[in-house]
């Protein structure tokens, strides 16, 4: 038995894979730039609201599993928060 065919086809698989998930990526993108730069002259929340949105699926688009410990920052802090991941296991 041949044991380079079941790499060969593991490697075609997650090519194809690959490519699915640039491709989704690309086509979520294009359509959400122009959302995008109509919710930047709105006033209000809409541009804050539509990228949580996007980026949300974008990282289910990556496959990426998003976990949230602890609250969101209040928008009453006077000090800027910035959120950091060092590890992905």
């Amino acid at each position: 038995m041949d044991m380079a065919a079941p790499m060969i086809h593991t490697s075609v698989t997650s090519r194809l894979r690959a490519v699915r998930r640039l491709s989704l990526i690309l086509l979520w993108t294009l359509p959400s730039m122009l959302i995008q730069m109509v919710c930047v002259v709105l006033p209000g929340r809409p541009k804050v609201a539509f990228a949580k949105a996007y980026w949300a699926v974008f990282a289910r688009l990556l496959g990426l599993q998003v976990r949230v410990i602890g609250q969101l920052a209040s928008g009453t802090s006077e000090r800027p928060v910035i959120f950091v991941c060092n590890h992905s296991a």
